[in-house]
């Protein structure tokens, strides 16, 4: 038997998990009685800790939390009522200029090939909402802290 004896956090080791220590740490626990004694220690000491039940409050304090926070206004912009008409205004004046090169963009693909394409788009388009509706759903089950 070794003179030094274990530390404390080679003891814990070991009252945690047996099998994940050295044989000489195993070998001097089974050899020593002052370090079995702090190994008895120990383990008793988890067992309780772990026994403790887990604190709960009697109040709901999800409710009290979102009360506190602020409501925001939503402020009716100009900006985006100028950017919004801006945009129509574009797209009408493009696609009356353009618009009877768009017919033509399309005569060249075959029917099938067009409603793949259209499919896969509406795919790609849906699947994104999905995704965004799932972040959403996180988000706010993070705030209602269920």
């Amino acid at each position: 038997m070794t003179k030094l004896h274990l530390s404390e956090n080679e003891i814990q080791q070991y009252a945690i998990d047996r099998s994940d220590v050295d044989a000489n740490i195993a070998e001097h626990i089974h050899e020593c009685e002052m370090c079995r004694s702090k190994l008895a220690n120990y383990q008793l000491l988890f067992e309780e800790i772990k026994s403790i039940p887990k604190p709960a409050f009697d109040f709901d304090l999800s409710t009290l939390v979102l009360k506190q926070l602020p409501v925001k206004k939503v402020k009716f912009s100009w900006g985006i009522i100028f950017v919004a008409l801006l945009i129509i205004i574009s797209a009408t004046i493009f696609i009356d200029l353009f618009g009877r090169y768009f017919i033509n963009l399309f005569k060249g693909i075959s029917t099938i090939l067009l409603c793949l394409i259209i499919t896969s788009a509406l795919c790609v388009l849906i699947y994104q909402c999905l995704e965004l509706f799932n972040n959403y759903k996180k988000q706010m089950s993070k705030l209602k802290f269920n």
